[in-house]
């Protein structure tokens, strides 16, 4: 049981089907990967849209583009934890526990925490590395915020997609971080571009 659980969760991670395997041929292989590779490329080109929404603002404060990265990958990292708890907690019957709202909140409580941790030692980094407080402060707001959302994204689209009989170990990691990233560059890039206009740039 722990075996599969451990597969479940692994192959959740990676978008891909249990039935996937490596004695399998590579025509059921394909057939099996390329819907969701089809979602992601769907995803990763909205995410780039957003990021191109925001080239002037990039433009002028250039370190921007470098920081990006980690509000989205901290992000993802903490999507995928939170993912990974609540999937594993709808397979081992966890939830008689708990209720799917207690469940949430705590680890949209988690998120948070998270974030002003995470993401005030990424300012204070970024404020020794750059010397731009400003810059420092954008990105620790945004990587707050960011972590809240991963991880209310975490816990509820698996739920979600477990009520509407789609199967959540397979469905929810590419959704979730790419909703992730999606959202850690519109907030990054967005509190930037206001703060900019806000000062007259």
């Amino acid at each position: 049981i722990l075996q599969e659980q451990a597969t479940a969760n692994i192959y959740a991670q990676a978008g891909l089907q249990e039935g996937d395997r490596v004695y399998s041929n590579a025509r059921e292989s394909l057939s099996l990967r390329i819907p969701w590779m089809l979602i992601n490329l769907g995803l990763a080109a909205i995410a780039s849209s957003v990021v191109s929404l925001f080239e002037d603002t990039m433009s002028q404060l250039i370190v921007l583009a470098s920081l990006k990265n980690i509000v989205a990958g901290i992000g993802g990292n903490t999507a995928i934890q939170t993912l990974t708890v609540v999937t594993r907690g709808m397979a081992t019957g966890d939830f008689s526990f708990t209720s799917h709202w207690k469940a949430i909140a705590k680890e949209t409580m988690v998120g948070l925490s998270l974030g002003v941790i995470i993401g005030g030692l990424a300012g204070v980094l970024t404020y020794f590395w750059k010397g731009d407080l400003l810059v420092s402060i954008i990105l620790f707001v945004a990587m707050m915020l960011n972590s809240i959302v991963a991880s209310f994204f975490g816990a509820t689209v698996p739920l979600i997609l477990k009520k509407w009989k789609w199967d959540p170990a397979v469905a929810s990691g590419p959704l979730v971080t790419m909703a992730t990233d999606i959202f850690g560059f519109l907030s990054f890039l967005g509190l930037a571009a206001l703060v900019l206009k806000f000062m007259g740039h």
